[in-house]
């Protein structure tokens, strides 16, 4: 079994301390979540702090500050106001994450036009390249799942891996755009019943904007992917690479709910299969 990709070199007392080193003026810090990459800290009245689990995430963190900087969309993203050169911190943004929600009514509109804005985006900032095609979409989440079976139960093993049987359609042959490549409902605020942020931008780059549309197959189906890209008015073909996309997303939330013992992640990649009728 490989290592988990999301074990930490320093526990969460030591990234406290590290936090506590490089912005001693914080009184209170208390700890939030985390997730692959970051642990992320609540400190004083309203601010979050996340810290890189391991040295390879610091090129990825000042990436984002880099890129955040500069970047202007219709819905708000954090802007980083300290920053030490790995740990970083801004103020929160309104509403709470779309985990455990469906996607309100209003999301298409909102979302569709954040992307279109997205996606003509062009930032000064260097990022990576990400070959999102669909190949790799689906062997990813394949090896994952692999990872993940001795924790799985063997009927929900079967299940996941028929998700991924799938034939990818042709890849994306148009010109890189900038995409977030890491969004679901966990990135994805929402103040009562509109979008009100986008968060965690550590995987940002350019790519197949058909990435950031998974989303919408794994949170509601063809109807939300078809309403959202009606507003985006994107190329053809991108529906077809989304589905793709939301079935990895999907099997991916099992995946790592099961072996990281995280049952909300878990729960909500079970939601996405029997709302799809997979």
């Amino acid at each position: 079994m490989s290592r988990a990709p999301w074990e930490s070199d320093h526990d969460r007392a030591e990234a406290e301390r590290r936090l506590r080193a490089a912005f001693p003026h914080l009184r209170e810090v208390r700890y939030f979540d985390e997730g692959w990459d970051f642990r992320a800290f609540l400190c004083d009245d309203g601010w979050l702090f996340r810290v890189p689990k391991r040295p390879g995430e610091v090129d990825r963190i000042r990436r984002e500050v880099a890129l955040l900087k500069e970047l202007r969309l219709p819905v708000a993203v954090p802007r980083y106001e300290h920053f030490d050169g790995a740990i970083g911190g801004y103020r929160m943004l309104p509403g709470t994450t779309g985990s455990g929600r469906e996607a309100p009514a209003s999301f298409p509109r909102a979302f569709g036009a954040a992307m279109r804005a997205l996606h003509d985006f062009l930032p000064s900032t260097r990022l990576p390249v990400h070959d999102a095609t669909p190949a790799q979409t689906l062997t990813a989440p394949m090896r994952e799942l692999e990872d993940a079976a001795p924790f799985m139960d063997p009927a929900l093993l079967v299940r996941c891996r028929a998700v991924l049987d799938v034939e990818a359609p042709p890849p994306y042959d148009g010109p890189a755009v900038l995409t977030h490549s890491d969004l679901f409902p966990e990135h994805v605020l929402l103040d009562g019943d509109l979008l009100s942020g986008l968060i965690d931008w550590g995987d940002a780059g350019w790519g197949d904007p058909a990435w950031d549309f998974a989303i919408c197959f794994f949170w509601g189906g063809d109807a939300l992917l078809r309403e959202t890209l009606r507003h985006y008015g994107g190329p053809p073909g991108v529906a077809d690479r989304a589905r793709v996309g939301g079935r990895r997303m999907a099997v991916g939330h099992i995946a790592f709910g099961s072996r990281a013992g995280r049952p909300a992640v878990l729960a909500e990649g079970l939601r996405a299969l029997d709302r799809l009728g997979l």
